[in-house]
């Protein structure tokens, strides 16, 4: 993979619009969301390429959360995952590798043990009371359908992270391990919403949890 150096001209500007979540490196190339419906590629180096509409296509307005396994990139898009084989071909798009319910709205998704967990929930994010509508769908990259199906009593979840070898995800209530046959609440770390009008601004698509030096670090407001 190429270097970045000091005679490189940085920062690059996206030109096509703003990026809306999802970066990714990937095959030696830096995946990033762009535009309403693009994903773009960027070559590091001393002297850098940069395509913003490499790939085109995707919903207006998702957010893209990315991840990668089996030497592919799997991006959300809307209530669908995209796929990607080479970052410098466009034909190896597949904007529908997998889909999911109509209405269901991605917030994040994580590669880990040969599995894509998707987690999102079902319905608007703005206006009326909340719907505990939350689902974190479990796919093997490459069938037309998933095989696990989990429903979680919470307005959304936020993102997904690997700690300590277990997949966690961050709820507005709880944080949850997965079990192997479910999502078990393990602690409590509840923000006080009380409308679905009060979740964009706490973040409810925004990536939150990271793992850093094996602790968990999550914000709770």
């Amino acid at each position: 993979s190429g270097a970045v150096t000091n005679n490189a001209t940085y920062p690059l500007a996206i030109t096509n619009g703003p990026a809306i979540g999802g970066i990714m490196f990937f095959k030696s190339r830096v995946l990033y969301a762009n535009g309403n419906t693009q994903v773009g590629i960027f070559t590091p180096g001393g002297t850098p390429v940069q395509t913003d509409n490499q790939f085109t296509g995707f919903g207006s307005s998702t957010r893209r959360p990315m991840t990668q396994g089996f030497e592919t990139a799997y991006i959300a898009n809307g209530n669908q995952i995209a796929t990607i084989t080479d970052p410098t071909d466009a034909n190896t798009l597949n904007l529908n590798a997998l889909d999911l319910p109509t209405g269901f709205v991605i917030s994040d998704i994580f590669f880990w043990n040969d599995t894509v967990f998707i987690a999102g929930r079902h319905g608007s994010t703005t206006g009326g009371p909340i719907i505990p509508t939350s689902v974190i769908y479990l796919w093997d990259g490459f069938s037309e359908s998933w095989f696990g199906e989990y429903t979680l009593p919470e307005p959304s979840i936020r993102n997904l992270r690997v700690w300590n070898g277990i997949v966690v995800a961050q709820g507005f209530n709880y944080l949850y391990s997965f079990t192997g046959g479910g999502f078990r609440p393990f602690y409590y770390v509840g923000t006080g919403i009380t409308g679905l009008t009060n979740l964009v601004p706490r973040g409810v698509e925004a990536g939150s949890l990271e793992v850093f030096k094996q602790f968990l670090i999550y914000p709770n407001s």
